[in-house]
């Protein structure tokens, strides 16, 4: 790569280091300021602990306290593997597990592993950041747009806790950078990871659809070679002409077809990543069907009542109020994806609405709409020639992301 390719790249590594770093060190002062004693929600408990015993813990050490709401079954699963409780939800099987693997790895789930952890996601945000900003350049959209759009998101101050956030917005972003750049390893280890992430990474399917058309052109864009054209400028005969015609058709054909299916194929990853999530946590469970009916507990039941029960609720605006703004935010950005985008990632960003709007909540819209990048260069291609107005949505998210960290950090609200 040129040096003069290179040096924006870095610039926009360094920036997003820069903030997401000061993000988790105003969510650590935050932290030591404020009191979870009083927090009425779910904590997973270890052997032979009360609750209020675990509180108790998690409120004394800063870095337990890195590992918010979900975050501690995160913690759980690392800990203690897929396993049943006695008392509501009735086990952890509701979490996918690539992500407590990572604590896993970074130090058997210590109180050191959830520090390196939040500091590995920071590197992970910078990697994201630099992948938008190449995924940008490729669509011909101004790329300080998006990036700033993705760094000052409000709802992204759950990409510097322990949480699969950072993780999964990575993974998806490069998936598409893979697709684009032809990369079909790449794509099938970026779809099967995204697919243990998060449900949502059943999504990642729409990024590596296939490019290219039936109508003989190669992933690239170029139009595929063909033996046959290659005789006919040698002037043969009428019938030489016919056959060298008919099999160049059918060797165009039979190639592109092979890269269309082998495309499909590729898209299948991320559901067979999702798939082994399934696998994983029945055998644990000893029931195949434990995944869902823990997911159940929690109320997330895809299906189109449970789409018109969430309209319900945005329309009568209940819930947290930046998950039902990030609701209806989605919706109503979703034209603009297709007008603004290629077809896979607009049907990727519609996905990342429409299935956890299914369960019949908006809660958490605000955390899922975080890491769905495409709604990032949608805005920011529109927002390319106003940079004032671009400006202004970044300052007010910046405000809005230290309201929420020091709400996050006394676990004052459920993301």
């Amino acid at each position: 790569m040129d040096p003069a390719e290179l040096r924006p790249l870095v610039r926009v590594a360094l920036a997003a280091l820069a903030l997401r770093a000061l993000a988790l060190l105003a969510y650590l002062l935050a932290s030591s300021r404020t009191s979870i004693a009083g927090y009425s929600g779910t904590v997973p408990v270890k052997e032979a602990q009360t609750r209020s015993e675990r509180l108790g813990e998690i409120d004394r050490d800063l870095f337990e306290r890195l590992a918010p709401f979900d975050g501690q079954f995160y913690l759980d699963i690392a800990r203690e593997g897929y396993r049943r409780y006695e008392v509501w939800p009735g086990g952890n099987y509701a979490f996918l597990p690539l992500y407590p693997l990572l604590l896993y790895a970074l130090g058997g789930a210590g109180r050191w592993s959830v520090l390196a952890a939040a500091v590995l996601q920071i590197l992970l945000c910078a990697g994201t950041a630099v992948g938008l900003w190449l995924l940008a350049a490729r669509l011909h959209i101004r790329p300080w747009g998006p990036v700033a759009l993705f760094l000052a998101w409000p709802t992204s101050v759950f990409q510097v806790v322990a949480y699969p956030e950072s993780l999964f917005v990575f993974l998806s972003v490069f998936a598409a950078l893979f697709r684009a750049w032809g990369c079909e390893r790449s794509m099938a280890v970026s779809g099967f990871l995204a697919g243990m992430t998060r449900t949502q990474g059943i999504l990642v399917s729409f990024l590596l659809l296939p490019s290219a058309s039936i109508a003989g052109r190669s992933g690239s864009g170029e139009v595929c070679p063909s033996v046959g054209e290659g005789l006919l400028l040698k002037g043969s005969s009428s019938v030489s002409h016919a056959a060298a015609r008919l099999g160049g058709f059918l060797r165009r054909t039979r190639a592109v077809l092979k890269s269309h299916w082998s495309s499909y194929i590729l898209g299948l990853c991320p559901i067979a990543g999702y798939a082994a999530y399934v696998l994983l946590a029945g055998l644990s469970a000893g029931s195949a069907a434990a995944a869902f009916e823990i997911q159940g507990a929690w109320g997330r039941r895809a299906g189109f009542g449970g789409f018109l029960e969430s309209l319900r609720r945005m329309f009568a605006l209940e819930g947290f109020p930046p998950d039902v703004v990030s609701a209806w935010l989605g919706l109503l950005l979703l034209p603009l994806l297709f007008r603004r985008l290629p077809v896979p990632m607009a049907l990727y960003g519609t996905g990342s609405v429409l299935l956890p709007l299914a369960t019949g909540t908006p809660m958490s819209m605000g955390r899922f709409l975080s890491v769905s990048f495409p709604f990032f260069l949608a805005v920011g291609a529109s927002l390319g020639e106003r940079p004032r107005v671009l400006g202004a949505f970044v300052v007010a998210g910046a405000c809005g992301q230290l309201w929420l960290l020091r709400r996050l950090a006394a676990w004052q609200f459920s993301g």
